[in-house]
């Protein structure tokens, strides 16, 4: 895996040898592409995985990224990737539970230009992402955009916002812009 744009462009990647499911670089050079007006904000990348999503953002210009990562193993694995690709004054990450930060987040009132959830492919976590869209929102910065992965033949709860859904192959992306 190697960051596919950018200052840090062709950077190769630590991957862990659990069930993380890095974005494949071909949706995550779409991703950026679709996200290219947002270039010099702040990027938060929940379920981070091996942080390649977020440093890709840095490697493209975003000034900041905060990563949001449970296991201890993809934290140290973040931690090694922002510093192979020397982004770590500009990265910060977090060993925490995706919904117990977002309540903290919400408490202490912070924003970010793009909220990328990387969520992993099992239905009763998405549900529960898509669920607390209401929240996400709110954490989305004027002009920002909440972008949510999933399986491209997942189908989402019921929710009280308009999504654009863009499919790669397997995968989806779910944009939502403020």
């Amino acid at each position: 895996m190697r960051i596919i744009s950018g200052s840090a462009k062709g950077k190769h990647l630590e991957s862990p040898k659990n069930a993380a499911r890095p974005m494949r670089e071909m949706v995550r050079g779409a991703l950026f592409n679709i996200l290219n007006r947002h270039e010099g904000g702040s990027f938060l990348d929940l379920f981070a995985g091996t942080g390649a999503v977020g440093i890709e953002a840095l490697s493209r210009g975003f000034e900041s990224s905060l990563f949001v990562e449970l296991t201890g193993q993809n934290c140290r694995i973040i931690n090694k990737n922002i510093e192979i690709t020397g982004f770590s004054s500009q990265s910060k990450v977090v060993r925490a539970n995706v919904f117990v930060f977002l309540n903290s987040v919400l408490k202490q009132g912070n924003s970010f230009d793009v909220v990328f959830s990387g969520t992993p492919y099992m239905d009763e976590i998405l549900d529960k992402i898509f669920e607390r869209v209401s929240n996400l929102i709110e954490i989305v910065s004027e002009e920002g955009v909440l972008v949510i992965q999933a399986p491209s033949k997942y189908s989402p709860p019921v929710i009280p916002v308009e999504f654009e859904k863009r499919a790669f192959g397997g995968d989806a992306l779910y944009f939502y812009y403020k």
